[in-house]
């Protein structure tokens, strides 16, 4: 046997090796490295040929490395061949596409070419390859996210995701801050997630830290390993404000930290029922206090719910915040 025959043994050797052994789970490590058992094989794709990998694809071109990363980190053995080449990818298996990059994924071109998804940061995807720009070479790349066509979803990772969410307290009129310096550093904030059949699919509430500076209040929430990459909607509301909806449709990805725009909410929900009316105006009217005394009742807790400045006193300041949210509170 010549060196060129036992190096094509080996390395067939290698592939059946790692799938045998179920090297998904440790092989992960290896993502960003080029692994890839036929890196150094000679045998390369000629304008006459080119040599079959053992999987039904050809030696150090897109398809075969995709499908020996999809078989060394994710664990699902993709086996070809697939009419039509990479380009046809994405169509063959549209059941499992889409616009949504996801650790793990195929990134599909219909310019015939595919690539392994290595990481997701906001729009931008890092993605391995093999036959991008330099002829049957390994390499990684950042790109906007819609460079590609699509992603395919074989068997994605599980990777922890996170969300972070900001809500803002500003005055309705001019945008600026309510209270830079608020008696509480912290506050709860209750966090919803809807998806695009309008179900709850998750509703917590979190504590938020003030930001210091502005009147922010934000906090991280972990989604898990198991979240679902795709288009939801994110209502948010701290304590005694207005719930409100985030403008626009939301992607949260798997395996990202993804951070929501700042939205600002609506205070003065002393009664706690998600409006604003005359009820609210009562219970600040019991609190008021410039020069005289309240005219009560006004218990410690109606105080500090009408308190919209949080800055320990009920007066013409949170008087008059009430009267700009009333007038420009938006539908919740």
């Amino acid at each position: 046997m010549n060196l060129r025959s036992l190096r094509a043994v080996s390395a067939t050797l290698l592939l059946f090796l790692a799938i045998a052994l179920g090297g998904a789970p440790s092989a992960w490590a290896a993502a960003g490295s080029d692994d890839y058992p036929f890196a150094n094989d000679p045998r390369v794709c000629t304008p006459t040929a080119c040599t079959p990998d053992g999987f039904g694809f050809y030696i150090r071109q897109c398809t075969s490395f995709v499908a020996w990363r999809l078989r060394s980190v994710n664990g699902y053995d993709l086996r070809g061949p697939i009419g039509g080449g990479a380009a046809s990818w994405g169509v063959t298996y549209s059941n499992i596409t889409d616009q949504l990059p996801s650790p793990g994924a195929v990134a599909w071109s219909n310019a015939n070419h595919v690539a392994w998804v290595w990481k997701v940061s906001g729009s931008n995807v890092t993605v391995e390859e093999y036959n991008y720009g330099t002829p049957n070479t390994y390499g990684t790349r950042t790109v906007p996210a819609s460079t590609f066509t699509g992603y395919i979803h074989f068997k994605d990772l599980a990777q922890s995701t996170s969300m972070k969410v900001t809500a803002a307290l500003n005055d309705p009129t001019t945008g600026l801050p309510v209270n830079k310096t608020p008696l509480h550093s912290t506050r709860p904030l209750s966090v919803q997630v809807l998806n695009t059949a309008n179900q709850v699919v998750l509703d917590r509430t979190v504590t938020a830290s003030h930001v210091s500076g502005t009147d922010n209040y934000t906090a991280t929430l972990s989604l898990g390993t198991t979240w679902k990459t795709g288009y939801y909607s994110v209502k948010l509301q701290l304590d005694r404000t207005l719930r409100r909806i985030l403008p626009g449709i939301q992607t949260i990805t798997n395996g990202s930290n993804n951070a929501m725009a700042t939205t600002g909410l609506w205070a003065g929900d002393a009664d706690k029922n998600n409006a604003l009316n005359i009820l609210d105006y009562n219970m600040l009217m019991d609190c008021y206090s410039d020069l005289t005394p309240p005219q009560g009742p006004c218990d410690l807790a109606k105080k500090q719910a009408t308190d919209l400045t949080d800055d320990g006193a009920v007066n013409q300041f949170d008087y008059n915040f009430l009267m700009k949210f009333m007038q420009n509170a938006p539908p919740s």
